[in-house]
């Protein structure tokens, strides 16, 4: 059985990927930056003190940048791969709508899909709401084991245990 239809599936990995590509280039930028930070100070330099404070700036930023870009390389998760083969560790399922506003004025909305998962992980998906709408449809209909839409309760539910909202599937829609 196809959970999730060919076209979904491909603007999600598109998103993912996005997503995955920028985060994951942030972290080499900073590290590249802190290796030449402190490539710079390995020569004949200002002063020492100078010198010092540069280098440790550039191994922090060298730190930083590779924690970064390792944090998103073990994260990262094709979340329509995993609905696919193993849809029941997908316990949870809501849409979150962000907006960005500039001056009090809403110039941008955007639409994630947040997938819960049974060992307590989430995995954020931006798509353009139409698309959001279609999966949040597409998953009802096809797991029924999970459980859609978010309150306060069904937070502290999923904090405590994941596995709680699989019994509670169908209260909450």
């Amino acid at each position: 059985m196809t959970v999730i239809s060919t076209d979904l599936k491909e603007v999600i990995r598109k998103n993912e990927k996005a997503y995955f590509m920028i985060n994951f280039s942030a972290g080499i930028f900073f590290a590249i930056i802190g290796i030449v930070v402190v490539a710079v100070t390995m020569g004949q330099g200002v002063s020492p003190q100078w010198d010092s404070i540069l280098r440790l700036v550039g191994i922090i930023l060298l730190a930083v940048g590779a924690g970064n870009s390792l944090y998103y390389w073990r994260r990262r998760t094709d979340i329509a791969d995993l609905v696919e083969r193993h849809p029941k560790r997908v316990v949870w399922v809501y849409k979150k709508v962000s907006s960005g506003s500039m001056y009090g004025v809403t110039v941008a909305r955007f639409s994630f899909v947040i997938f819960g998962l049974d060992n307590k992980r989430r995995v954020q998906v931006r798509l353009p709401a139409r698309d959001a709408d279609r999966l949040l449809e597409e998953l009802s209909v096809k797991l029924d084991h999970i459980t859609f839409g978010y309150s306060p309760e069904l937070e502290r539910k999923y904090r405590k245990n994941p596995q709680e909202l699989l019994g509670d599937a169908r209260k909450h829609q």
